[in-house]
């Protein structure tokens, strides 16, 4: 795929280009007009992971650099070395991104077919971010700026890549917890909620960041969202999160954040050899349980509904809820939907 950004086309896989646009949909940059999302966000990844590097210390940056790509090379030693007291830190940053680039970017061995060329343009109110982007770095060429940035992005983990987008969102918000001012937020669905924030909390599965707290209204239910399903924030009224209301929070966030607007409930799961098999080897959002009848082959938990149906509905009859009527109730629907659709 090649980007045209700033007039500028810039060569990736096909692979890599199907990565971005996952994240892409994932962060909720996808809208009716493809093309225009694409360069929308293709544009922000950009200026954005800049801006972000450019917050890390230079040097801890240079060894996240030779760790992670696992060079141990003479001519960047040297060339550390030889800029270790120029006060122009960013001279050796360029110098050694020319060598990275030779070695990490290289397309020669990759078959025409698996290339991609993918389109970024810049705007009248962004134009000018890029072009700063590419008067740092006069010895490298736009389009080995570009990959260079892109594939930065790309190596970080999901929760830091939601970061670099979303991380004015999140200073407004822990801002406002700070001076203990709700934050009047608007969803990327319109709806709008004043929140009394507690904290924004990565996920245990750290694949997102979630905003926490309390509706700032007379039902005070906890409230749950992922930072990038955040349009706006706002100020709102002042606010004092009680004791019980920070003991109740650091509570339901032992089950990790991602279901801490869910209602917590005592469920019994039933397993057979094969669905605790399973359930010892799948990972990803497994509940917690608090006891484990071993005799039986029943798993108590203290958690959400929702939780037990997002990680069993893929056991079938391997793991069945028994005492919890609503629950067993969204499990029998969804499975004889399922069977229906396969005997049509």
């Amino acid at each position: 795929m090649n980007l045209n950004i700033s007039d500028t086309k810039v060569s990736v896989t096909l692979d890599f280009y199907n990565k971005l646009i996952d994240d892409m949909e994932n962060f909720g940059f996808k809208n009716v007009e493809e093309s225009s999302s694409e360069a929308n966000f293709f544009r922000e990844v950009i200026i954005k992971t800049h801006e972000y590097q450019n917050k890390i210390n230079k040097i801890e940056r240079i060894k996240s650099i030779l760790t992670d790509t696992k060079i141990s090379n003479n001519e960047i030693l040297d060339t550390i070395k030889a800029h270790k007291d120029d006060a122009n830190f960013n001279k050796c940053l360029t110098d050694i991104a020319i060598l990275l680039s030779k070695t990490l970017y290289s397309e020669d061995r990759i078959p025409e077919q698996e290339k991609k060329d993918i389109h970024i343009k810049s705007t009248k109110s962004t134009y000018y971010d890029l072009e700063d982007i590419l008067k740092e770095k006069k010895q490298l060429t736009n389009a080995d700026i570009f990959k260079s940035i892109l594939y930065d992005y790309m190596n970080y983990p999901l929760y830091t890549r939601e970061m670099i987008l979303f991380g004015n969102l999140h200073n407004e918000i822990i801002t406002n917890k700070k001076n203990n001012i709700t934050s009047i937020i608007t969803t990327n669905k319109g709806n709008e909620f004043e929140i009394e924030v507690y904290d924004i909390i990565a996920g245990k599965s750290e694949f997102h960041y979630y905003v926490t707290g309390f509706f700032h209204d007379n039902t005070h239910k906890t409230f749950c969202l992922k930072l990038c399903n955040v349009k706006s924030v706002r100020r709102g009224e002042s606010y004092q999160l009680s004791e019980n209301d920070k003991s109740e929070a650091k509570s339901k966030l032992q089950e990790g954040a991602e279901w801490f607007g869910n209602e917590i409930n005592k469920i019994i799961v039933k397993l057979t050899d094969k669905g605790i098999k399973d359930y010892n080897s799948y990972y990803l959002n497994r509940p917690k349980y608090i006891d484990f009848n071993k005799e039986k082959k029943e798993m108590t938990f203290l958690c959400s509904e929702q939780q037990i149906f997002n990680y069993f509905i893929s056991f079938g009859r391997h793991a069945i809820v028994i005492n919890n009527d609503s629950l067993k109730e969204k499990f029998y629907k969804h499975h004889k939907n399922a069977y229906e659709e396969y005997n049509k």
